[in-house]
């Protein structure tokens, strides 16, 4: 814990029914390793939403979420020459690792053996960032100090607010991507769930030079799925189109999270081909080995976060390309409401980016010398006007527990492998189930 430091304004949840309010923390005192910097703009992924509900069980109250954040360099430690005053740079989800272990100096410190530090809601048992609490808190708040080897230049022609999208959600799709080849020959991928992730993902594959097929169980996301790239769009709960997926991809990003089996779409794989499971759903998997995995030599596969490094590429590919993610801006006392949306299941396309500057030059001392949040002029109803959006948050549906990424609700169960262990099965002829319902997430 914190023993010294600076004391800052944040916005968090004091308990998994309570209300977004203002508060105050304790960030530790900045070292000679670290870059401090003011949050301007902090993205709202699925992850704050599950986090401040305590799905998983594990929240640590008082919270302060995000884990998206973009914002300018205030000061700098003596040992830091990467980065100046005045910098543009953001933190993602990785805070802070042990810097010793192998993986940790190969770069790949989210694979820290003694695990990495989350940007919020985990111990900071690695001692290079410290709280008054002794867990993190993330970036619903006025400024932050990390270590320098967690900091991203975000490129001066690369908007601040856009930035923040890329250092955890468009990372998590870019990192897989390049790590089975879609990087430098063109694959043939489709994205699974067509929530923020997945529709990033769409983006990021389509710039690449991939073939993209999009996958959404919602009909209604058909015309933006080609609008952000995708050259085909199918629904998994269409027979039909399950047919026209039979061992057509070479990469499938799974950004789903509700509850599904991922045996369902391993005969959408070719010879060789890779699903990466990308959503943070905990149920477990009822997985066919022989012949569902075993005979087309397929695999299965996980990522999460991303390494400095290719958080690093990330920036430089979004900002190079010009991709930016279709967001609505909110202020801190739009929160609840949002979070209320992001909660629901996603008939909604809704990508949402706290502007963290303007949320705080909001706070005002009422008379009684208690800061209050003044209401804003773009929250005068009860919740955001979200007719203009067009993009979605982290989910399209937690489905009961999920995580970042994907579509809520269960998926249809995975067709029955037809024919004998010597031979590989063909396409479904079954009729699928219908389209899944849609629940509370």
């Amino acid at each position: 814990m914190a023993s010294e430091g600076y004391v800052i304004n944040a916005f968090g949840k004091k308990g998994a029914g309570a209300a977004f309010e203002q508060f105050q923390i304790l960030r530790g005192q900045s070292g000679p390793d670290d870059v401090e910097f003011d949050i301007h703009f902090c993205g709202i992924s699925q992850w704050d939403v599950q986090f401040c509900n305590d799905d998983l069980g594990n929240t640590n109250f008082p919270i302060v979420p995000g884990r998206e954040m973009a914002g300018v360099v205030r000061w700098v430690g003596s040992n830091v020459q990467e980065y100046k005053l005045g910098d543009r740079v953001g933190v993602g989800t990785v805070v802070d690792s042990c810097m010793a272990c192998d993986q940790c100096n190969a770069n790949k410190e989210h694979a820290c053996k003694k695990g990495f530090t989350m940007a919020f809601n985990e111990p900071t048992k690695h001692g290079h960032i410290s709280t008054d609490s002794g867990y993190t808190y993330g970036g619903f708040s006025q400024r932050i100090s990390v270590h320098q080897n967690f900091v991203i230049k975000i490129p001066d022609n690369f908007p601040l607010e856009a930035a923040a999208a890329c250092l955890t959600t468009g990372t998590s799709c870019y990192a897989p991507l390049k790590k089975f080849g879609a990087l430098t020959k063109p694959k043939r991928v489709c994205i699974l769930g067509m929530g923020n992730m997945g529709m990033i993902g769409i983006r990021i594959a389509n710039v690449m030079g991939n073939e993209v097929t999009a996958m959404s169980v919602h009909e209604n996301k058909e015309s933006l799925a080609f609008e952000l790239g995708a050259q085909f769009f199918l629904s998994w709960a269409k027979a039909e189109d399950m047919k026209q997926a039979y061992r057509r991809y070479d990469i499938i990003l799974n950004t789903l999270s509700g509850p599904h089996e991922v045996g369902t779409f391993l005969p959408m794989l070719d010879h060789n081909g890779t699903i990466v499971q990308l959503g943070l759903m905990i149920n477990p998997h009822n997985l066919i080995q022989y012949p569902d995995l075993v005979r087309p030599c397929l695999a299965v596969a996980g990522h999460i976060a991303g390494n400095i490094v290719d958080t690093r590429e990330t920036m430089e590919f979004c900002a190079g390309k010009n991709l930016k993610p279709i967001q609505t801006i909110v202020l801190a006392d739009q929160l609840d409401d949002v979070f209320e949306v992001l909660a629901n299941p996603a008939t909604t396309i809704a990508r949402y980016t706290l502007d963290c500057k303007k949320s705080f030059s909001k706070l005002m001392e009422d008379e009684s010398g208690e800061v209050v949040i003044e209401k804003s002029e773009e929250s005068e109803n009860d919740a955001p006007d979200f007719e203009d959006v067009v993009d979605a948050g982290d989910d399209e549906g937690l489905g009961g527990g999920g995580g970042e990424g994907g579509e809520g609700g269960e998926a249809p169960p995975p067709d029955e492998a037809e024919g004998g262990a010597d031979e590989e099965p063909p396409p479904p002829e079954e009729e699928m189930p219908p389209e899944e319902e849609e629940e509370p997430q």
